[in-house]
């Protein structure tokens, strides 16, 4: 099963001295639920654009244009850019680059996940509401390799690095 099939992918920026120049052009993208795939290239070659584009996390300066995006076997083509984000954002998180600077390295790793958990991603009975934030915690860090969840929620973010180089 498709997880992501994006054809035709374009993007072009608007830049204030030089118009709009390209910074993708045709890109077909494809991945299977369960692959990871990662976007690779030179500093400046558009890696984080294109990211942003899937996701929906640009601005008026940005044109992104596809022939066909489905995500989860969910036709998002012919959406506009709010309803994309709203159906990608349930699913889909985009984590930047420079650690240090998009976590607080004054607060634990589950602390700030527990705050960045929407209440809307919560769809299940009123009782299982308890708990139900630890529980996604615990899988969402399970989901991306790392090990033992429990003792990272409790870490800070430079304490975990520490952590994890050493290991």
């Amino acid at each position: 099963m498709a997880l992501l099939d994006i054809r035709n992918l374009s993007i072009d920026y608007l830049t204030p001295d030089r118009g709009w120049i390209n910074i993708c052009k045709n890109l077909d993208f494809f991945i299977n639920d369960g692959e990871i795939c990662g976007l690779i290239g030179d500093s400046g070659s558009g890696k984080s654009m294109i990211a942003k584009a899937l996701i929906g996390m640009y601005s008026n300066n940005f044109r992104v244009h596809f022939d066909r995006f489905k995500f989860n076997e969910i036709d998002l083509t012919h959406l506009n850019l709010l309803q994309r984000r709203k159906i990608l954002s349930k699913q889909v998180a985009y984590i930047f680059q420079d650690a240090k600077q998009s976590l607080d390295p004054y607060l634990t790793i589950g602390a700030q996940m527990h705050d960045a958990l929407p209440n809307s991603a919560f769809n299940d009975k009123w009782y299982k509401r308890f708990g139900w934030r630890r529980r996604t915690i615990n899988n969402l860090l399970h989901k991306v390799g790392i090990k033992e969840p429990k003792k990272v929620i409790k870490n800070s973010p430079m304490n975990y690095l520490k952590f994890y180089v050493k290991r």
